[in-house]
């Protein structure tokens, strides 16, 4: 309900000077005639304006999965907080796929359960933006067809997109990404040591890894 002295104001252009007894633009007759009395609330002027309606930063991007590619469209959600992806892409493009053991709760922002989604996730697929590359698991989930996934907001924080979202020029180029995110680095494998979950109240012993470096002359046997 628009407040009761809320006045809406078209702002307009004219080829002529105004007199001195002709309305401006954005105001009405009777308002131009006469002043307000103190106290007095302003009489709502009817218009037919609606919210505005934009544009949504949708990025076109390549996955990677076994030996084939194929483009995407996947939009920048700072409201998502998981990583989505269209189960109609990937049945289409032979995306592989597996069931969750425990099906997983998803809402849309009414807090709704979505039906149809939190039943399957993908393998880790490699995410491609020009030379900015990610390695993501996707939950598969009924998406609208002018997008193929939903990138979260935890994703885009820590990819922080340059230039404007829904321009052509964006890039993820911050120091992190330039070091982090490239084919190379993406497809290596990373182990680092926490020493705080050594004395960590609930920290468990589940197994171990173990390491060998081998020499070019060295065999296992």
């Amino acid at each position: 309900m628009p407040h009761p002295e809320a006045i809406t104001i078209v702002c307009g252009t004219s080829r002529k000077r105004k007199g001195p007894d002709e309305p401006s633009a954005g105001t009405s007759n009777d308002r131009q005639r006469r002043k307000l009395a103190p106290g007095e609330p302003a009489t709502p002027v009817n218009t037919t304006e609606k919210a505005l309606c934009g544009n949504r930063p949708i990025v076109k991007m390549v996955v990677h999965w076994n030996t084939k590619q194929a483009t995407i469209h996947a939009l920048l959600d700072t409201g998502c907080s998981i990583a989505l992806i269209s189960k109609s892409f990937v049945d289409k493009m032979g995306i592989p796929y597996l069931p969750h053991q425990i099906d997983i709760v998803i809402r849309n922002f009414t807090g709704d359960i979505i039906p149809g989604a939190g039943h399957e996730y993908t393998k880790p697929i490699l995410l491609q933006h020009r030379k900015h590359y990610t390695q993501e698991v996707f939950e598969v989930f009924p998406l609208e067809p002018e997008v193929n996934a939903f990138l979260p907001f935890w994703w885009i924080a820590k990819h922080p997109p340059k230039d404007a979202w829904d321009s052509p020029e964006l890039r993820f180029s911050s120091p992190s990404c330039l070091d982090l995110c490239t084919k190379t680095a993406v497809r290596e494998f990373f182990l680092s040591l926490d020493d705080s979950i050594l004395s960590h109240p609930k920290a468990r012993f589940i197994g171990y890894v173990s390491a060998v470096d081998l020499m070019a002359n060295d065999s296992l046997e």
